[in-house]
C-alpha cells in the first residue's frame, strides 16, 4: 500500500470550507473536472447535525498500466460518511473494473487555522496484483498528485462563490 497526504490552507472560515465539500454540486463537478468522469450523480443517505452519508456513483474511462482506455468505461463508486462536528470525512473509492484488487480509500480534515482553514487529505492506494501492484500504485498516486491542483483551484471556486 502506498500513501498520499496533502495539505493547504484555504482562505475561509471551516464552516464554509465544510458546505462546499459536502455540496453535492461540488461534489458532481469535481468527479467532472478533476477526475475526467463521463457523467456524476450524488446519492444522499443520510443528513442530521452530526453526520451526512452519501454515495457518489460515476461513469469514467477505464484506467489500465498505460494510462486511459478510452474504449471502455467503469463505474465508480465513492462512499464518504462526514462527522460534521468534527469536521473528519472517510471515503472509499469502488471501481467495476477490478473488484476487490484495487483498494482506496482516504480522510478529509478541517481544521481552524486562524480566520482560516486547514485542509488535509489523505489517501492510501493498495492494487493486490502480483509483481505490477506496488508499480500500479505509485503510478496511480503520481497522476493524482499531477492533477491536484485541479482539486485546489476548483475549492478556491467554490470559497469564493
Amino acid at each position: 500500500m502506498q500513501s498520499l497526504k496533502k495539505e493547504r490552507t484555504v482562505p475561509c472560515t471551516p464552516d464554509k470550507l465544510l458546505a462546499v465539500l459536502t455540496n453535492p454540486e461540488f461534489e458532481v463537478e469535481k468527479q467532472k473536472s478533476v477526475s475526467k468522469a463521463l457523467d456524476a450523480s450524488v446519492k444522499e443517505q443520510k443528513r442530521n447535525d452530526a453526520e451526512l452519508v452519501y454515495e457518489i456513483h460515476s461513469t469514467e474511462y477505464a484506467k489500465g498500466m498505460t494510462g486511459l482506455d478510452k474504449s471502455k468505461t467503469e463505474s465508480v463508486v465513492i462512499k464518504t460518511r462526514w462527522n460534521l462536528k468534527e469536521r473528519h470525512a472517510e471515503w472509499t473509492w469502488e471501481g467495476s473494473q477490478y473488484g476487490k484488487k484495487v483498494s482506496v480509500s482516504g480522510t478529509i480534515t478541517i481544521r481552524p487555522q486562524g480566520e482560516h482553514s486547514q485542509l488535509v487529505s489523505t489517501m492510501d492506494v493498495e492494487i493486490k496484483i502480483p509483481l505490477v501492484g506496488g508499480v500500479a500504485e505509485k503510478k496511480t498516486l503520481q497522476t493524482i498528485e499531477a492533477t491536484w491542483h485541479k482539486f485546489d483551484a476548483l475549492v478556491d471556486t467554490y470559497v469564493n462563490k
